[in-house]
């Protein structure tokens, strides 16, 4: 009796389980409906939500089999239930993330030890993310409030890697605490210069590799404005703060396809953020770099050096294990619902504005702005629901190229250039990650490519001037 009693507990909590998933994925359906998604992904959903109650109803009913064949259903039941579980819990012992962040940590306090005043990097989106509770969204300077655009200058920074057998990315920020070689500043007015988040600044490869550094080849000025995390309106204020000082006659308005509108969502919650729309608001940051830098070293010993040595002892929401969140996610069956990538009318009309007044903030110093649309990685989906959501990035990316052309902005979309590269994955550093070298140098080759069709490069050399080399 208590063998057939246990049976049915078990095929009660696997049916659940089942039921559970059902309704998620019905959930999913819905959101899809609401996006008008196409009907091979809504077929997808649907035929996942049938599967699973069609399963769910037939473990209920075995549980009205006779007591041996329902024992021996819930024994087959429950032993691929503790595999899963089991993988599971690998997977949840493996941090890779809390790893690589123990490694970080380790990495500056070496260098410390050694007197190099090192430091884990501070990008300015940090303060929109609000990963810390309680942690602020600004920082105090004689009084005042200001949100930093940039790193503590001059500073060696210990930023990034993605795969075991990079090296860490390790560099001296420049004047103004941007991923620059020191003194170009120092030329105003440079020739070229780029706004952008991390695949603009460069994550985790060497600088000379990064977009901007493969570009310095041509151009020994160019700046690198990019900071991680960045969106739209940091952009917008980092050409007003910065980019003014060094009056590029070029700029590059780096958009990645990714996130950058989803970022902007989180802008226009930050109340400093918000006064750049009007075009006459500043912090004078550049001016007050010393007073800044301080206060973001207070910032980060208070706060931002909690974050890594939290990931590093990262928990598992009980929830998650139990609904197996790691191991469906590998298994290709995480649900991916649509609502968090489609921008909304509100950040397009927005979106047009911020990138009107950055080309009337850069004619003022009579430059031009050319709009750079970087690819985010277009493997193979490996979610519930990612093909409806490859349709909506489709849209959002003509959407967003058609406002660059009615703003009249030169457009150099590398979407096709990556799209049609024989190995396009060689692009990446690992699937979802940052560009590789390769990546970057071919974005690099398509700009400087774009640039003598408009008439403002030199002469594009050959194909393997930009495979080899230090600038």
């Amino acid at each position: 009796m208590k063998a057939s009693h246990a049976a049915g507990v078990v095929l009660a909590g696997v049916a659940g389980l089942m039921l559970i998933l059902a309704f998620r994925s019905f959930r999913l359906y819905a959101e899809l409906r609401r996006h008008s998604a196409d009907s091979a992904a809504l077929r997808d959903v649907a035929l996942l939500a049938g599967a699973l109650v069609a399963v769910s109803a037939l473990i209920m009913a075995a549980s009205r089999l006779r007591a041996p064949l329902r024992i021996n259903l819930a024994l087959a039941l429950a032993s691929c239930a503790l595999v899963l579980y089991l993988f599971e819990g690998l997977q949840a012992l493996d941090n890779r993330l809390g790893r690589r962040f123990a490694e970080k940590i380790s990495i500056i306090e070496s260098l410390n030890r050694e007197g190099k005043n090192a430091y884990g990097g501070v990008e300015p989106a940090r303060f929109n993310w609000w990963w810390l509770n309680g942690s602020p969204r600004s920082v105090m300077v004689e009084g005042r409030e200001i949100l930093p655009l940039s790193g503590v200058s001059r500073k060696l920074t210990v930023d990034c890697k993605e795969v075991d057998e990079q090296p860490w990315l390790i560099f001296v920020s420049d004047e103004h605490g941007f991923n620059n070689p020191p003194g170009l500043w120092a030329r105003a007015p440079v020739e070229l210069a780029a706004v952008g988040d991390s695949f603009t600044a460069g994550s985790c490869v060497p600088p000379e590799q990064n977009l901007v550094g493969w570009l310095r080849r041509r151009y020994a000025s160019a700046l690198n404005l990019g900071m991680a995390g960045s969106g739209p309106l940091i952009m917008l204020a980092e050409l007003l703060e910065y980019a003014r000082l060094a009056r590029p006659r070029i700029v590059l308005w780096c958009h990645f396809g990714g996130n950058d509108l989803r970022d902007l969502r989180r802008e226009f919650r930050h109340p400093i953020l918000v006064r750049y729309l009007d075009g006459a608001f500043r912090q004078g940051l550049p001016e007050q770099q010393a007073a800044v830098d301080a206060a973001l070293e207070e910032y980060e010993e208070s706060w931002l050096s909690k974050r890594p040595a939290d990931l590093a002892r990262r928990t598992v929401k009980l929830a998650d294990f139990l609904a197996l969140r790691a191991t469906r996610a590998r298994l290709g069956l995480g649900f991916s619902e649509p609502d968090t990538f489609a921008p909304t009318e509100r950040e397009f009309t927005s979106f047009e504005a911020i990138l009107a007044k950055a080309r009337a903030a850069v004619a003022a110093w009579d430059g031009q702005i050319y709009f750079v649309y970087l690819p985010d990685w277009s493997g193979p989906p490996r979610q519930i629901g990612a093909r409806a959501i490859e349709s909506l990035e489709d849209e959002t990316r003509r959407r967003v190229l058609s406002i660059a052309r009615r703003l009249s902005l030169t457009v150099v979309d590398l979407a096709d250039t990556f799209a049609s590269h024989p190995d396009s994955a060689s692009l990446f550093a690992c699937p979802g990650c940052h560009y590789s070298a390769e990546g970057y140098r071919l974005a690099a080759e398509s700009v400087l490519a774009a640039l003598e069709s408009a008439g403002v490069a030199p002469q594009l050399p050959p194909r393997n001037a930009l495979s080899a080399g230090q600038p």
